[in-house]
């Protein structure tokens, strides 16, 4: 039976530089596509220059996707975290990263791995002081590392 839950509302990470990226390459490849169908180029050139917009365009529907769906929660137990469904052990954690100032996203760096998964990255939907100060105490009570530094997600 697992005692001493810490729960917090959470939402994923906007996404916006993403969505806004991939938005401009996919915006800024079709020219190339129209000049590659207007030449009638080979057919290596037509996928590549389709692919690359494709892409883009998926890329940043996922994106907008995940930032509009609705708040889950996070528990935090004694030795593990309950996580959109996965329980995750503190065994499992190389890092907890926490990256910006206003509206901090957090992101748990799973051991061997040099990207935090998207699944395993989150930022809280309200009282985020209190959910920081959680997770760090957390942290600090399975002896996990927090950083504090800009890290990567992957997508």
């Amino acid at each position: 039976m697992k005692l001493s839950v810490i729960k917090h509302s959470i939402r994923n990470p906007s996404g916006i530089r993403t969505i806004i990226s991939m938005s401009m390459i996919a915006l800024g490849s079709i020219p190339n596509l129209i000049i590659v169908l207007t030449e009638k180029a080979n057919l290596i050139r037509i996928s590549a220059a389709v692919t690359v917009s494709l892409v883009c365009v998926l890329i940043a529907i996922l994106a907008l996707f995940r930032a509009l769906k609705k708040p889950t929660e996070i528990h935090l137990y004694s030795g593990e975290i309950l996580l959109n469904g996965r329980t995750i052990q503190a065994k499992e954690i190389k890092a907890i990263k926490h990256m910006g100032y206003f509206r901090p996203v957090i992101g748990l760096l799973p051991n061997g791995k040099k990207i935090v998964p998207v699944h395993m990255c989150f930022r809280f939907s309200q009282n985020e002081d209190r959910g920081i100060a959680d997770i760090v105490n957390w942290a600090e009570a399975n002896h996990v590392k927090v950083v504090n530094k800009s890290f990567m997600r992957w997508i």
